[in-house]
Order: C-alpha cells, then structure tokens, then sequence
C-alpha cells in the first residue's frame, strides 16, 4: 500500500509535525527514501501517544525513535511494525522532547524519492 508517492513534499514549520497514518493487518514493514532541509526526528507512536503528542505538545512515550536526522541526509527508512494502528511521526524541533515550548528551528522541505510504502514482510 503507497503511503505518500514518490515526489511527494511538504514543508514543516519548526515546532510542528506530520503523521502518516496507517493500520496493518500482521507484521508489515514502512519503507521509503526521503531527505529534508533542516534536520528532523521520526517516531512510530500508537493513536493514544500521537492524541498525548497533539494535547501536550510534547514527546512522551513512542515505539521507535529515528534520533535526529540531519539536514540534507538522503535517508532510507525501513521499519517493521507489528499488527495494528500507527502513525510515523515527521517532527521538526530543535528540543523534541518539549517541542511547542522549545526553539523552533526553520521550516524544513520533506521530499520522498521513492514511494513511502507499506508491505508485508
């Protein structure tokens, strides 16, 4: 299943951040090629910890985390994720644990160079 189409962007104000959103059947496995602008981190959270993320503005708990992702890195996520709800989280933040009340960094282009897609393993 594409999740986001090759060339596909968009632009992410520092303190904000997009979900791609998708429910697996089993085990299944996110991949895709991606760079940014400005630097980003990715998580995979459950809908509750995104719901907790939206309401507080901040990083709670979250399944993975891809550490800080460097600006101008090509980047090839290839993510195994069980049965279930998710989302990928694309945060744009200098301060990811508090984010809205952190410095904000600039606005950051994500661009995907292959098709961001779901698969079964």
């Amino acid at each position: 299943m594409v999740l986001l189409p090759e060339l596909s962007y968009y632009t992410l104000p520092g303190g904000q951040f997009n979900a791609v959103t998708f429910t697996t059947q089993g085990p299944a496995v996110v991949n895709g090629t991606f760079t940014n602008t400005e630097g980003i981190t990715l998580y995979q959270m459950t809908p509750a910890q995104v719901l907790s993320l939206s309401k507080t503005g901040s990083i709670g708990s979250y399944e993975w985390s891809s550490g800080r992702i460097s600006n101008l890195t090509i980047t090839y996520l290839n993510l195994a994720v069980p049965e279930g709800a998710w989302s990928i989280i694309f945060l744009n933040a200098d301060n990811p644990g508090v984010y809205l009340h952190g410095a904000y960094t600039n606005t950051t282009i994500v661009t995907f160079y292959t098709p961001l897609v779901l698969t079964s393993p």
